[in-house]
């Protein structure tokens, strides 16, 4: 395996169970996904035929597909196993190696007639789908004016800029992309809604608050490590200074106000002297960036709440019937742009996606596309789209191996991913600046070598697991 280092091989040569390849961009992903699909092939682990490879570019699955091929005709060249490389060689052209889109479009076009559609649609482009979705809302925005509608009087007082609804048109697209990804768009907008209510603002507050925390007890875990660090490089200093800060954190009282007050009160860092050895410069530098990432979560987490409780229900329940209104107006939108689609036969990415997850429902289905792919692999894993992160996760429900290659700033979705198994995982992402365990950052800042080398070794020493 020329060109690849320690780490990706072992990545490449992985048989057993889920993986996540959880690294930066540029860092090799996509091409050691690649080498391992190649490999399982050539070791007669794996078939063409029962390989799922998505891509989230075309470009991605062309390049995945002819460094198999090339793979595959060097195999043959070479006399290893011939007729077996032939015979994947003649069926890589029927190999389901693809974008998600272009997947996700051949489970409708099969199971069409699970979900009510024509089989004979087309699918929108996204040029197209842009002209059609403007077409809907002239179509919306013209009737309310003509029938000089309630709901959009009150918005326009809100949204209206120099004469022009553009902002409020706006508005109303943003909201409906937001909902596209959704599982069922219709629960995301009452979910909306009841935060606008006493019991929901109390609600949504509460996860404000808990969000902040979350964040300041991250930051927390970090300046532990640090602490750890200035006690093995005996700085009293920082000894003193770090443990104050750590409890008094996890001593807080969990409101904005006391979190607010304890950044308010933080002592100063002490300063360097000339006695400070290289270990006790590094941590200082390190505490100055916990420190100034500290303080402006909090500072961010606690401008929201600068108002007395009071005059913040009141702005909310307040806001409420502009929300009605504009929720309306989504959803007079989303009838429109629909009756487009199926006047015209036409669905676009999102109805793919959305259809595919009702085919997927079908126990007939789901354990055929089980027994069909043994292995997953998915290139450019989005974290941002719920619907793809619910489809992925049902393909690989049952025994199949799934490869997933994503960012570090994807960890919370890869936690989802791999449920309660996430918590005998150790997470260590972008290069090592970013490690996770059972839910806590244990680091934040790029790994030293030679604690990245002692980690590395500790793990391999242990019986039946892999780097």
């Amino acid at each position: 395996m020329a060109n690849f280092t320690p780490e990706q091989q072992k990545v490449i040569c992985h048989d057993q169970g889920n993986i996540v390849v959880s690294a930066s961009a540029g860092s090799g992903k996509t091409s050691v996904m690649i080498e391992r699909l190649i490999r399982l092939i050539s070791e007669d682990k794996a078939s063409v035929k029962n390989i799922l490879a998505v891509t989230f570019t075309r470009l991605a699955a062309g390049e995945m597909r002819e460094k198999l091929a090339n793979a595959l005709i060097e195999k043959i060249q070479d006399g290893k196993d011939v007729e077996r490389m032939r015979k994947e060689l003649n069926d890589l052209p029927f190999a389901t190696i693809s974008t998600i889109d272009s997947f996700l479009n051949t489970l409708v076009s099969k199971y069409f007639y699970l979900v009510g559609v024509d089989s004979h649609y087309a699918i929108v482009g996204e040029a197209d789908a842009k002209a059609l979705k403007a077409l809907s809302i002239n179509e919306v925005f013209e009737r309310l004016y003509d029938e000089d509608d309630g709901d959009l009087n009150l918005l326009l007082r809100s949204f209206l800029h120099k004469r022009s609804d553009g902002k409020l048109r706006e508005l109303v697209l943003s909201i409906y992309t937001a909902c596209e990804s959704q599982l069922d768009y219709e629960s995301f907008l009452n979910a909306c809604l009841d935060n606008y209510t006493t019991t929901g603002h109390k609600n949504a507050e509460n996860r404000l608050i808990d969000q902040l925390f979350e964040e300041v007890y991250q930051i927390n875990d970090s300046l532990k490590q640090l602490y750890l660090l200035a006690k093995a490089a005996k700085s009293e200093k920082f000894i003193t200074y770090l443990g104050g800060i750590v409890l008094s954190i996890e001593s807080c009282e969990k409101s904005p106000r006391a979190i607010k007050l304890f950044k308010d009160s933080i002592p100063s860092k002490p300063r360097k002297t000339a006695k400070d050895t290289e270990d006790v410069i590094e941590i200082s530098e390190q505490i100055t960036k916990e420190m100034d990432q500290l303080k402006k979560t909090i500072e961010r987490g606690y401008t929201y709440f600068e108002d007395d409780d009071d005059i913040r229900l009141e702005r909310t329940l307040k806001t409420r019937p502009l929300l009605e209104a504009l929720v309306r107006l989504v959803r007079l939108f989303t009838e429109e742009y629909s009756k487009q689609k199926s006047e015209q036969n036409l669905l676009d990415y999102s109805d793919l996606s959305r259809l595919a997850y009702k085919i997927l429902q079908n126990k007939e289905v789901i354990a055929d596309i089980h027994n069909t792919y043994k292995y997953i692999f998915v290139d450019e894993y989005q974290d941002t789209n719920m619907i793809q992160y619910h489809l992925v996760k049902m393909l690989a429900a049952k025994h199949n191996i799934l490869f997933v290659a994503a960012s570090g700033r994807q960890y919370p979705n890869l936690v989802r991913l791999f449920g309660s198994a996430s918590k005998h995982m150790a997470f260590i992402c972008e290069n090592g600046s970013l490690v996770f365990y059972q839910d806590k950052l244990l680091v934040s800042h790029p790994m030293d070598k030679a604690a990245a080398l002692a980690i590395s070794h500790d793990i391999l020493s242990l019986p039946g697991c892999e780097l």
